[in-house]
């Protein structure tokens, strides 16, 4: 499998390289090497860090309140109809609102630097409120009427029980929250024109029509993702041990 991967890799930069020296102009299609040449000396660049952690602040922030507040309410939604039947509309509203009108709303509310938090929030909280409802209607009936008849606290079934059976479908959800969250915060920075942050400097790009920069930031964002990914399953993988030598005592 990796040596696969391996080979895509090295077809899709084989590609990018012909496409560019067949056209021959770096403002429309700049080289491999040309990137790679401007990725190398952003890193001897504070410039490149500092967006970078500006960038997975604000998109960890809005992530963060968002999977909190789609914990409460889903687990809310699913275990009191009335609560459901009062609160699904809103949830329903919050998804079918176009995510550009998110956008416009927070710029002219709360101006660029204090938007993307709050855009990427309103975005992932539908998408994660429907994996952890989804996920607690999925369980066996017998199951949760097992865990009502224990006499431990609320919080010791959520971590004990609830959050382990909802494992494999909130692994999913978090996952492709963070990955659209990451890119619905540099979207948000770019039309925001926030002063700090990898939105930033793909808007500077544009600017300068430094095509050869926009693709250098693209990937660094790409390879910002990749990371969150790897620590994201790595953590999980984590929190599933200590969850099964927990069991095991």
């Amino acid at each position: 499998m990796p040596v696969r991967r391996l080979v895509s890799w090295l077809m899709i930069l084989t590609i990018w390289q012909l496409g560019s020296m067949a056209i021959g102009n770096d403002i429309l299609l700049p080289s491999v090497f040309e990137v790679v040449k401007r990725m190398a000396g952003h890193v001897t660049d504070a410039t490149l860090y500092l967006s970078l952690g500006a960038t997975l602040l604000r998109v960890l922030g809005g992530f963060s309140v968002a999977f909190i507040t789609a914990l409460i309410t889903g687990l809310l939604s699913a275990n009191h109809r009335k609560f459901h039947d009062y609160f699904e509309p809103l949830v329903t509203l919050t998804h079918t609102i176009p995510n550009i009108t998110y956008m416009f709303m927070a710029l002219i509310w709360l101006g660029s630097e204090g938007s993307v938090t709050v855009i990427v929030f309103f975005i992932l909280y539908p998408v994660l409120y429907q994996s952890i409802y989804g996920g607690v209607l999925s369980f066996h009936p017998e199951l949760l009427e097992v865990a009502r008849l224990y006499p431990e606290t609320f919080f010791y079934k959520l971590f004990h029980v609830t959050l382990p059976m909802l494992g494999p479908s909130l692994k999913e959800g978090v996952r492709g929250s963070l990955s659209l969250g990451l890119k619905v915060g540099v979207m948000a920075e770019i039309l925001g024109q926030v002063q700090t942050g990898i939105g930033h400097q793909l808007y500077l790009g544009r600017v300068n029509l430094e095509m050869a920069d926009i693709f250098a930031w693209t990937v660094w964002m790409i390879l910002l993702s990749l990371l969150i990914d790897l620590l994201f399953h790595q953590g999980f993988a984590a929190a599933n041990r200590a969850v099964t030598d927990k069991k095991g005592e």
